[in-house]
């Protein structure tokens, strides 16, 4: 019997052996699981903090630049508006030709300077960061997918070397009006609009060509070219000096173009053409941008037709 109760005993003090041994390994990896997720978030905490250091815009505090940092599974493009500020959509440009982008401002927000803001806080000229899926439908003008944010800054230089001058786009579409405007008679029937900027002054990218034709040859329900009157030529359009379904603006810079610290002056001849006696000349044009370097209106020096 003593063999018996010691056996018992012996197996009694094993199992609660085993179970202390049990707790003492369970206990150890909640241990190791409560390290890990510390660990875990002070990790995702400094990727965050890192992300809002590295993609804030020339905001002066951490608060700020945590409010203007895209999501961190948000991809990011950088594109100057070239028209819509004002309306309810933006069309926006880059460098390439293709790279023409419409975008709707329902519903998404809006940063200015770190700060959430007010779709009116945009302007035509600035260039801004959207957020976005990274998927674009590309149509034409494109679409960004799933926009989660549209980040701009107030301050505007236009003495960045290589940038457009602001609202540069403006202008040019303002003038491209105005010659629509002169002898509507040559208008008739236009089918095709070509906008040939090759020349013109202040270093427009390919995309802002682009879009200003696209804008003004949707106004006028027409299908937006971008060639010269020797390319339409060369491609048919253009046959015994004459475009019989077409028309063909022309902005070319003349002489030197002007720039210092205190002034910047642009210098240019502009027209419109349908054929060799169907012509309209705005000469010797001049502009110059406002006090807050937008550039508004310009004036002709002499005009002449054909």
């Amino acid at each position: 019997m003593k063999k018996k109760k010691t056996g018992l005993w012996v197996g009694m003090v094993a199992i609660g052996v085993l179970f202390f041994g049990c707790g003492k390994i369970n206990s150890a990896q909640n241990n190791e699981t409560a390290v890990s997720n510390t660990d875990a978030n002070e990790a995702s905490g400094i990727i965050n903090n890192t992300l809002a250091a590295d993609n804030s815009l020339h905001t002066s505090d951490e608060t700020d630049s945590a409010q203007m940092s895209p999501q961190i599974n948000s991809e990011t493009i950088s594109l100057k508006i070239v028209d819509g500020a004002k309306k309810e959509e933006l069309i926006l440009a880059g460098k390439g030709a293709n790279d023409v982008y419409s975008l709707p401002l329902k519903d998404i927000p809006v940063y200015l300077d770190g700060k959430s803001a007010d779709a009116s806080a945009l302007k035509d000229g600035i260039t801004v960061t959207i957020s976005y899926d990274g998927s674009v439908l590309e149509t034409f003008p494109a679409k960004l997918g799933s926009v989660d944010g549209i980040y701009a800054y107030s301050q505007i230089s236009d003495n960045t070397a290589g940038e457009t001058p602001y609202d540069l786009s403006g202008l040019y579409l303002k003038v491209l009006e105005d010659l629509w405007d002169t002898d509507p008679a040559l208008n008739e029937d236009s089918q095709y609009i070509s906008i040939d900027l090759s020349q013109a002054p202040g270093n427009l990218t390919e995309g802002e060509k682009s879009a200003i034709a696209w804008i003004f040859a949707s106004k006028h329900n027409a299908e937006p070219m971008t060639l010269s009157y020797q390319e339409l030529v060369d491609q048919g359009y253009v046959k015994e000096m004459a475009w019989k379904n077409g028309i063909l603006f022309c902005i070319k810079s003349i002489g030197k173009q002007k720039k210092s610290a205190n002034k910047q002056q642009l210098n240019f001849d502009a027209s419109k053409w349908r054929s060799g006696d169907g012509a309209i000349f705005f000469n010797n044009c001049t502009a110059s941008p406002t006090k807050d370097g937008i550039w508004t209106d310009y004036a002709v020096g002499n005009f002449a037709i054909s």
